[in-house]
């Protein structure tokens, strides 16, 4: 199977023709889609009717609370009141363990004032559990049991009693929440629910991409491919090139440290565990590319798919908001045009493979 490596340091980039980063103008001789014949770089085999296993992952209620509690704990807030504690809230408490049987307090178990965010994990399992639903100023005892493979000796697999007291409580109110300027979301528990939203469209989007991949792969792989024109690839490699250095910038400011090209694709290169040099690298990346364009290209021109220049104006409109530009005139003048059309050609080819082919998924 190919491996999309394009595909997945595109995904790093975050900055592509629709953030209007290039504004150079259209090469010239066979540079873009417009300009070639894909059915002679490339013949098609099977695309409708495959099958291909991508392996669902599983969704519960647990790890999106998990989630939602982790995002809320990285939120600053203010002095809480008026309720119990929950997940997500900074309990300020005083604890002191002792052990079940003997009653004695064992080395590092006390502590005053110490402030835990529930829902961290920090403690051992089950004490954070217990301190939710307490109020400011209880006093209660904890019993737990240290797991077995606990680091110290004298407490794995030992019967503990904690008795902890609750100090005080941060963490987000309603007013904080409304602060935050989430769209239709004015409660701490809408904010939740929003978080777990969120986590849950991020899954679907992660398996989206799967299931777009293995298709691409499989529908690549019945095909044959020729060598495009030189002004295609260059084209290719050029934007490329440009989108690492963006990036190393990006990184460089952010960091407050000098990444170069290089830094980002030896780090890009690791992650896939590639051996060769950069220009291999890069020039495998650059193929793949342009197989993609081609496949879309060819797909496109067999089943009638096509993007228009209301459909360009309005991808861009939606957007506007996150570039530099004033108007969709001046993002429009600055932006490669068939750039983006051929992109969201692929985007429409590709949503036309999966409504045509199979996924067999196994939830994990």
């Amino acid at each position: 199977m190919r491996k999309n490596r394009f595909r997945a340091a595109a995904l790093l980039l975050m900055c592509t023709a629709l953030a209007g980063c290039d504004g150079s103008l259209p090469a010239a001789g066979g540079a873009y889609l417009k300009d070639l014949d894909p059915s002679k770089y490339v013949t098609l085999g099977d695309y409708t009717g495959l099958t291909v296993q991508v392996d669902k992952p599983a969704l519960d209620e647990e790890i999106k609370e998990q989630y939602a509690t982790q995002r809320l704990s990285t939120l600053s807030g203010g002095p809480v009141t008026g309720r119990p504690a929950q997940l997500g809230d900074t309990a300020n408490i005083d604890f002191a363990g002792r052990m079940a049987d003997t009653g004695e307090y064992f080395d590092g178990g006390t502590s005053a004032g110490y402030d835990l965010v529930l829902g961290s994990g920090s403690f051992i399992p089950g004490f954070e559990d217990a301190v939710v639903g307490m109020e400011i100023g209880e006093h209660k005892d904890i019993p737990l049991t240290f797991p077995e493979n606990y680091h110290s000796e004298a407490l794995a697999g030992q019967d503990v009693v904690f008795e902890v007291t609750l100090n005080a409580l941060s963490g987000l109110t309603d007013a904080s929440v409304q602060a935050l300027g989430v769209e239709g979301v004015s409660t701490l528990e809408e904010y939740t629910d929003y978080l777990k939203q969120e986590y849950a469209d991020q899954v679907e989007a992660s398996y989206r991409r799967s299931v777009e991949d293995a298709i691409r792969d499989q529908v690549e792989s019945n095909a044959v491919f020729s060598t495009p024109p030189e002004a295609f690839t260059k084209r290719i490699t050029d934007s490329y090139r440009e989108q690492m250095e963006i990036l190393a910038g990006a990184y460089s400011s952010a960091y407050g440290q000098t990444i170069t090209v290089s830094d980002i694709l030896r780090a890009a290169m690791s992650s896939e565990d590639y051996t060769g040099d950069e220009e291999s690298y890069l020039s495998g990346n650059v193929t793949d590319k342009a197989n993609d364009y081609l496949t879309a290209a060819a797909i496109a021109a067999e089943q009638g798919i096509s993007v228009s220049d209301d459909e360009i104006r309005s991808e861009m409109e939606k957007n506007l908001s996150s570039t530099e530009y004033a108007t969709i005139e001046e993002y429009m003048k600055a932006s490669d045009l068939e750039e983006i059309r051929e992109n969201l050609l692929v985007d429409k080819v590709m949503d036309f493979l999966v409504a045509n082919n199979q996924v067999e998924a196994e939830e994990k």
